[in-house]
């Protein structure tokens, strides 16, 4: 499904041993040449290919390069008894690779050129130590930038940061409308993991994420955007602070034992960014801006939960407890809300209710008797309740 149509190849071999009484001494060096490689949208002409294989010495050697003004360059060397799953040492070096090669082999669907620019470098260093590999990696194109030392064999691991760099802009930002492109600054001070079956149980790591200035198309911003991530030990529950001009977040979460303790503040907060937080149409119903807090203890499946909300088309006053994982309400819930086109197309679309657009605010109610949700299951669909009245 790769090729546009079928490539042809000439080889021409320089040197070649092939003992039949005992192929490990096999030794082959060559060249070669593709004159044309459509691949979808990219294309690689005049692709001059260099091999030499030496099962003796352990040595394979692959470098395959355009000579094109735009072509890039490939370059594989293995040492080691097989090179495929026992390989002492290695390099992998790509060199303004086309960033639509990479996007095919990656199955992105087209966004990676985009988001990180027309062509990609690539320097990967690995050396067997021990029972595991250390390996050394450097990647860079026109938006992104990324570096770093790991630890690979039964588990993951970071041996030196791994810092990244990603510049975003109209075409390759996927959430957001940008006005101006975006600098957006990674940090993984530690990661520990198992490569098979990775959980935030079973995982170690410290990171962090900032930005300094995101600005979008109808003027919302993020000023001084910074969120922190750390899961020091397999017992510790994972830490996160977040924090910006117009929201400030802290918290603890434990899976293990259904334990957590949240306290966020927002004020003037754009909820487009919600929007992506969540994965909703929540600022439909908010407004653009969105000022509340939200507080939760909760200690093996019991404490409480607490959220209110003032925007300029909605406010929602929940006070919640936690028992054996179900949430009920320790006062009735209320709410007042504008009904507008926008937030009657959703219903429209999503549920088939149709509403007078209004711009007077309608008042809800629920009765704390009867109401029940499930707290891993926070949905409208799982919620119960006796009593409820909705005034227009």
């Amino acid at each position: 499904d790769v090729y546009k149509r079928q490539p042809s190849m000439h080889l021409n071999i320089k040197e070649a041993s092939i003992p039949i009484e005992n192929p490990s001494l096999l030794k082959i060096k060559g060249k070669g040449k593709i004159p044309s490689l459509v691949l979808d949208n990219s294309t690689l002409e005049n692709t001059q290919i260099n091999f030499n294989i030496d099962r003796k010495k352990e040595i394979y050697h692959l470098n395959c390069e355009s000579t094109e003004k735009n072509g890039g360059k490939i370059e594989l060397e293995l040492q080691g008894k097989d090179p495929l799953f026992n390989f002492s040492k290695g390099s992998l070096k790509l060199d303004r690779i086309s960033s639509q090669m990479v996007d095919l082999f990656l199955q992105t669907d087209g966004k990676l050129p985009d988001i990180i620019g027309p062509s990609l470098n690539l320097n990967c260093s690995a050396k067997e130590k021990d029972d595991h590999y250390k390996l050394d990696l450097i990647v860079n194109s026109p938006n992104f930038d990324c570096s770093g030392s790991f630890s690979l064999g039964d588990e993951i691991e970071i041996t030196s940061p791994l810092k990244t760099t990603l510049t975003l802009n109209k075409k390759g930002s996927i959430h957001f409308p940008l006005k101006d492109p975006v600098r957006v600054k990674a940090k993984i001070f530690s990661l520990k993991a198992p490569l098979k079956m990775p959980t935030l149980q079973n995982s170690l790591f410290e990171i962090s994420v900032e930005i300094d200035h995101l600005k979008l198309e109808k003027g919302e911003e993020l000023k001084n955007f910074s969120l922190k991530m750390a899961k020091k030990t397999k017992t510790t529950p994972l830490y996160f602070k977040v924090k910006e001009k117009g929201i400030k977040g802290e918290g603890e979460i434990d899976l293990d034992n259904r334990s957590a303790s949240i306290q966020g503040i927002a004020e003037n907060f754009p909820s487009i960014f919600v929007d992506t937080l969540l994965d909703g149409s929540y600022s439909a119903f908010l407004g653009d801006l969105v000022t509340g807090t939200f507080n939760t203890e909760i200690k093996n499946n019991n404490g409480t939960l607490a959220l209110n909300i003032e925007g300029p088309l909605c406010h929602l006053d929940f006070q919640g407890l936690v028992q054996d994982g179900i949430v009920h309400l320790e006062k009735p819930l209320t709410g007042t809300f504008v009904i507008t086109d926008e937030i009657n197309a959703l219903l429209t679309k999503n549920n088939k209710i149709e509403l007078l657009s209004i711009r007077h605010p309608m008042t809800l109610f629920i009765d704390q008797k009867g109401f029940s949700v499930p707290l891993n299951d926070f949905h409208l669909k799982n919620l119960n309740f006796s009593y409820g009245r909705l005034n227009v």
